[in-house]
């Protein structure tokens, strides 16, 4: 291990003051980070209300349920960087069930908005691979909502 070089006196001195000092040099990274953070999720919160008040079943099998998802279309992760604004709102997001979500998820569903509406519009889902079995409302092929 290399050892440290020592400060002088008053090397420790100003770094003490500048550690102490009135004037700060702004919002830490973590600070700014924080308020980001909030802002998004107030955002989320908002537009998940809109898109339950807009929705109230699932827009794939129309049953209603408590463990209802909101879905984003593109998904999260490809919208980082852009504003909330752009990232949350009706045109991308609509309400599914559990089940409709993780097939959607893992590949065995489509989604596809057939209006400039996006969402607010009417939808077309499509079956692009064999739907896990156990329930006989999954035997569609392809449907007009």
């Amino acid at each position: 291990m290399i050892p440290r070089k020592r400060r002088t006196a008053k090397q420790r001195a100003l770094l003490r003051y500048k550690q102490r000092a009135r004037v700060g040099i702004g919002r830490t990274r973590d600070q700014r980070r924080r308020v980001t953070r909030a802002v998004l999720a107030l955002h989320i919160q908002r537009t998940h209300d809109q898109v339950w008040a807009r929705d109230a079943t699932c827009r794939v099998t129309g049953i209603a349920a408590t463990t209802d998802a909101m879905h984003e279309d593109p998904y999260r992760s490809q919208t980082r960087g852009l504003p909330p604004e752009a990232r949350f709102n009706l045109r991308i997001c609509l309400r599914l069930s559990q089940r409709v979500h993780r097939l959607i998820h893992d590949g065995h569903l489509v989604l596809t908005a057939l209006t400039s509406d996006g969402f607010n519009g009417p939808i077309r889902w499509t079956a692009w691979r064999d739907i896990p079995a156990g329930d006989d409302r999954w035997r569609w092929h392809d449907s007009r909502l």
